[in-house]
């Protein structure tokens, strides 16, 4: 099977904002976006990784704008936790770090995908008023290695 290799970032037509907030929840952090913003997340399907031979899902929100026709996406950096990941026994495997999607972004607990057509002055405006905010990051696609994991 021939592969596909992502050659450039600057073919990729989204970008990318790497959030620190103390809301654990993403539900109530979705919530307070759209307030924020006035848009409307809403959960979608999981997002899936694969690292070292096994699965990783990811909550994923989307809010759709179809006055510009486009997607801003919320996702948690942080996988959801399997039930054997729960059940462990040794106290050195409690400390065992969950894969990140974007390793590249180890401080932000949720990234912010924003497809074209979005102000992203306006967009970064607004979330900063978010009082669980303490960290907002426009982030260079050109520093994300696994900028792949985001194409979807």
């Amino acid at each position: 099977m021939k592969k596909i290799q992502l050659a450039d970032s600057t073919l990729v037509d989204f970008d990318v904002i790497g959030i620190t907030a103390n809301e654990s929840k993403e539900y109530k952090f979705a919530y307070h976006l759209n307030k924020s913003l006035g848009s409307f997340f809403t959960r979608i399907n999981n997002l899936d990784s694969f690292a070292k031979s096994n699965q990783h899902d990811y909550i994923t929100y989307e809010s759709h704008d179809s006055f510009i026709e486009s997607s801003l996406f919320l996702i948690k950096n942080n996988p959801i936790l399997q039930e054997n990941d729960l059940q462990k026994k040794h106290l050195s495997e409690l400390f065992s770090v969950a894969p990140l999607l974007i390793p590249e972004l180890k401080n932000c607990n949720y990234i912010l995908k924003v497809e074209e057509n979005y102000d992203l002055g306006f967009l970064l405006k607004n979330i900063k008023t978010i009082s669980s905010i303490q960290f907002l990051q426009l982030v260079k696609k050109n520093q994300i290695k696994s900028l792949k994991k985001l194409i979807f």
